[in-house]
């Protein structure tokens, strides 16, 4: 049995709201070394006009599908699906997701360990579950308590994040952005970012944005962060 095609309609609603939405965020939840972070709050979202619009189209577009990640999970993506962190080095492909979330942990292992290629390993007090997918991909994923999924195509990622959350790594001990459903950051000194689009950002500093409704008017927040007073000036300018 292959259950990564299940994971796909989670997946796509998860996505979809990430890129319509960030929350209560815990810095210390993602690793030090990390270049950039994403964080979405989905309960955040469910609280605001966009977020009742989104969740309709998508159950009007996806229902048929999130019934069956209900049934096959025992998960209600609308409401038990309550925040998501992203986070990596920058590289392609490195990357971690953590999802928060309230679910059935022993019924998710069984599910994972019918998946094609399954075996399993130890960090710690924690099991790695590896399995892979479609495209013959390998994945990754633990559980943290009851309630965080930490997910990565590699191992070494998951068993770091781990670490963090266990507190043996060092997490980020920045303070979280203003109220918002979505918040994100990114440390362009640490990250080599090609093509042209990389021309307006390669004596930046750092990239950090929210999303968060007012009123009834949905607002985007995006600050730069320059080397100098006069190149502050010349993003002004750009933007």
């Amino acid at each position: 049995m292959n259950t990564s095609k299940l994971f796909l309609p989670l997946g796509a609603l998860v996505l979809g709201a990430l890129t319509a939405t960030a929350a209560p965020f815990q810095p210390a939840q993602v690793s030090e070394d990390a270049n950039w972070f994403l964080h979405a709050d989905l309960d955040a979202l469910r609280t605001t006009q966009v977020g009742t619009t989104l969740m309709e189209a998508v159950q009007e577009k996806h229902g048929r599908q999130l019934k069956a990640v209900k049934r096959m999970f025992s998960l209600n993506p609308f409401t038990d699906l309550h925040g998501v962190t992203l986070y990596g080095s920058g590289e392609k492909d490195e990357a971690v997701a953590l999802i928060h979330a309230t679910c059935d942990r022993e019924h998710l292992e069984d599910l994972i360990g019918a998946s094609d290629g399954y075996k399993t390993s130890e960090h710690h007090d924690h099991t790695i579950h590896n399995w892979k997918d479609d495209d013959k991909k390998v994945q990754n994923g633990a559980f943290f308590g009851e309630d965080l999924v930490i997910i990565s195509e590699h191992k070494k990622l998951v068993s770091h994040a781990l670490d963090v959350l266990d507190k043996r790594a060092d997490g980020r001990s920045s303070k979280p952005a203003k109220s918002a459903f979505m918040f994100g950051l990114v440390n362009l000194e640490g990250i080599d970012i090609k093509g042209d689009e990389a021309k307006m950002f390669e004596k930046a500093k750092s990239l950090q944005g929210r999303l968060f409704e007012q009123g009834d008017r949905l607002h985007a927040e995006l600050v730069i962060e320059a080397a100098d007073n006069a190149l502050a000036k010349r993003f002004q300018k750009v933007l």
